[in-house]
């Protein structure tokens, strides 16, 4: 994967929204205030310098019947990358767990006044043809619920090679609400977002990718669960300098949640017995989880295996080692399902959905493996007694960054926790026998 770089402000454009002052809906004065600054520091020649005139501003009242029709056309104009804005109220559709973005007139129980956010996503499919990049910020409740949206559904596939790569960067989970604290300037969300572009990161990176926007806003915010999903290479994406830069100084920003051993050098040429090593170790995993299948050589692999491995993308002379494929009953959500990681002769593989990605062991010695969990608590009243009871429940991710800035993130799971743990092991293990460090995986 090629280096990071600031995407070019000449060929790019921004559209941004907010609404404020609501009819049924609470106000939102901070807003205003959200709007303004960001597109002052997007035309900040030290933050990006997008050109004022590739950035729209869309007032609150022409929402509804502008703001679509302003994405478009900046979609269609742009060939690098295109950034769209909107803070205000999130609905959640109790019935299709779809996103409504709240317009100046919006009823809370009548989502017909409300802005069904799939409205956005469909017209950058159809528009963002020229377009290399495509970020996409939210800053409203249950904003979490626009990852589910799907960029490519019913595209074609040469439509969905048009654009490289697709971020969306949400203020909030899909269960969560995004602060907009009473006499703050900002939101706390867009606050923390203006205040990353305008002081930079110390000891931090020349350019903020959005990943790295991501990780500060959730170290900070984390009570209210920023998000990041990406398609393609949208994780690396940057629209900002770092205005804390110091050439002479660390530029490797902090992870939350980090849990890391420490990375033996990786040699430059890998144990021949590797493969095997790596085959021995996972059989000893085999009987304590579910879902695990070791190729073994004379021995006939499972259907379903025989299946997968055409779609993992092995490259030539690249041999099949084993691949977990992930039970559905681990996952809260039904869309996580299809996750699959392939340990191979050269490195670790991931399917997940259409994404593919891919981890060589010569690289292991940079790469990190974490454990990210969240406690998430919600109240449950009982209606003839009033009484409220909380219920608790944890849930954990596994997380794998690459020598080159590439990162991968499980679903999130909520139970069998231990199955990522195990997972986080067994790569630590290959990082060891990887850089000879063991020489056997008993």
């Amino acid at each position: 994967m090629e280096g990071t770089r600031l995407a070019d402000p000449a060929a790019s454009r921004a559209v941004l929204a907010g609404i404020w002052d609501y009819e049924w809906l609470d106000e939102l004065p901070a807003v205003a205030n959200n709007v303004t600054a960001l597109r002052d520091a997007l035309i900040d020649p030290r933050v990006w310098g997008l050109p004022p005139e590739h950035v729209r501003v869309v007032e609150p009242g022409a929402v509804q019947a502008e703001f679509i029709q302003a994405i478009a056309t900046a979609a269609q104009e742009a060939t690098d990358t295109v950034v769209v804005y909107f803070a205000g109220h999130g609905i959640p559709d109790d019935l299709s767990d779809d996103l409504y973005l709240g317009l100046p007139g919006t009823r809370r129980k009548d989502l017909d006044t409300a802005l069904r956010y799939e409205f956005i996503s469909r017209r950058l499919r159809l528009n963002a043809t020229n377009a290399q990049h495509v970020v996409i910020i939210l800053d409203c409740c249950f904003s979490g619920l626009a990852l589910r949206a799907r960029m490519a559904a019913g595209q074609r596939l040469a439509d969905m090679a048009a654009i490289s790569s697709r971020t969306v960067f949400t203020a909030s989970s899909e269960t969560k609400l995004a602060m907009a604290p009473e006499g703050d300037t900002y939101t706390a969300f867009t606050g923390v977002l203006l205040d990353l572009l305008d002081r930079g990161v110390p000891d931090g990176p020349e350019l903020l990718t959005m990943e790295t926007l991501h990780v500060h806003a959730h170290t900070r915010l984390g009570d209210q669960q920023p998000e990041l999903g990406s398609r393609g290479a949208g994780s690396l994406v940057c629209v900002a300098k770092n205005t804390a830069f110091d050439p002479a100084g660390p530029t490797k920003a902090p992870v939350p949640g980090e849990r890391r051993s420490p990375a033996p050098t990786t040699p430059a040429e890998l144990p021949p017995r590797l493969p095997a090593l790596v085959r021995r170790l996972l059989l000893d995993l085999v009987p304590r989880v579910k879902g695990l299948a070791v190729v073994t050589p004379g021995s006939p692999a499972p259907d379903w295996l025989r299946d997968e491995t055409p779609r993992l993308g092995l490259g030539n002379g690249e041999e099949l080692v084993a691949v977990w494929r992930w039970p559905a009953r681990m996952f809260f959500r039904p869309q996580n399902r299809g996750c699959r990681v392939a340990f191979t002769s050269t490195g670790l593989r991931v399917r997940q959905g259409t994404t593919l990605m891919y981890f060589p062991y010569a690289d292991f010695g940079r790469t990190g493996f974490e454990i990210t969990t969240h406690v998430h608590e919600s109240a449950t009243s009982d209606v003839f007694t009033n009484a409220t009871s909380w219920t608790t429940t944890s849930y954990s991710q596994l997380c794998v960054r690459g020598a080159d800035g590439q990162t991968w993130k499980s679903p999130w799971v909520e139970s069998d926790t231990a199955v990522l743990e195990t997972l986080c092991q067994a790569l630590e293990r290959t990082r060891a026998l990887a850089a000879g460090v063991a020489t056997e995986a008993g």
